[in-house]
C-alpha cells in the first residue's frame, strides 16, 4: 500500500508540473511552465484565431482530457508496480506516460476540434 501511494502521489506531483507545458507543446498555444507564467502567453490573449482548444474553454473541455491523462499515467504506474513489483520502475512509466497520452488526449481535441 505504501508503495502505491507513492507512485500515485508522484504521478499527481508530475502531472500538476507537466500538465500546463504539456498543452503548449501540443497545441503550440504559448502555455509554458507555472513559475514562467503558465497560460500569460498562451494565445487566449489574443482575439485572433487559432487559439487553444484546452485553455479556451477551460473545465468544460479541458477537464475530462488532461483527467484522462492523469488516468492513463495512474493505470500505467500501478499495473507496472503490480506486475514488476519495481517502485521506481513503476513511477518512471507513470511520469513518462504523460507524453504519449497527452499526444493522443491532444489529437483527439483536435478530431472534434472545439476551436
Amino acid at each position: 500500500m505504501k508503495e502505491q501511494l507513492s507512485v500515485v502521489s508522484i504521478i499527481l506531483v508530475c502531472w500538476g508540473i507537466f500538465i500546463i507545458p504539456l498543452c503548449g507543446l501540443i497545441f503550440s498555444c504559448g502555455c509554458t511552465w507555472v513559475w514562467a507564467g503558465a497560460v500569460r502567453e498562451c494565445n487566449i490573449q489574443n482575439s485572433a484565431p487559432p487559439n487553444c482548444p484546452w485553455c479556451t474553454h477551460g473545465m468544460i473541455i479541458s477537464f475530462p482530457f488532461t483527467v484522462g491523462i492523469l488516468l492513463s499515467q495512474l493505470l500505467l504506474g500501478l499495473t507496472t508496480l503490480r506486475l514488476s513489483k519495481r517502485l521506481s520502475v513503476a513511477i518512471l512509466v507513470g511520469v513518462l506516460t504523460l507524453v504519449p497520452s497527452g499526444l493522443f488526449f491532444g489529437w483527439v481535441t483536435e478530431l472534434i476540434d472545439f476551436r
